[in-house]
């Protein structure tokens, strides 16, 4: 499985995502803000972030992911949030968000898109080792040619 960081100002939110995260054997680090999220992601980089777009104290949750994008997270983002459908979308692809959710949600949807993430994660990483590998072999092929 994966691991998985949760950011929301609601601690109810954090526990039950939480809870239900590991249920399913993913590793969960929990953070009720920004400062938070980023200091965890400089211990243990995530493979997905699932991110409150409106955390307390006017904390924007696109901020936050810019700030964990600067540090190195380049995983998948699911935000949940009762705004989602009215955010504003225009960023959302450079900040490599994966689904949004209107908060109230079911727990099987976030789970399901989780689960997409990671598995689209797996391929693609795949994928360049792939191209590394057929890369490196032209390297050789052209350094000693036959």
């Amino acid at each position: 499985m994966c691991t998985v960081l949760v950011v929301d100002d609601d601690q109810n939110t954090l526990d039950v995502i939480g809870r239900v995260l590991r249920l399913r054997g993913h590793r969960v680090v929990k953070a009720n803000t920004g400062d938070v999220a980023v200091a965890a992601v400089g211990t243990k980089m995530p493979d997905a972030v699932i991110l409150d777009l409106n955390l307390g104290g006017g904390e924007r949750g696109l901020d936050v992911l810019r700030r964990l994008q600067e540090v190195g997270f380049n995983g998948f983002t699911l935000v949940v949030s009762g705004q989602a459908r009215t955010a504003d979308l225009s960023d959302w692809q450079a900040l490599n968000i994966y689904v949004a959710l209107e908060k109230p949600f079911e727990l099987t949807e976030l789970l399901s898109r989780l689960e997409e993430a990671t598995s689209l994660r797996e391929h693609l990483d795949s994928a360049i080792v792939t191209m590394q590998e057929v890369t490196r072999r032209n390297r050789v092929r052209l350094a000693n040619p036959v």
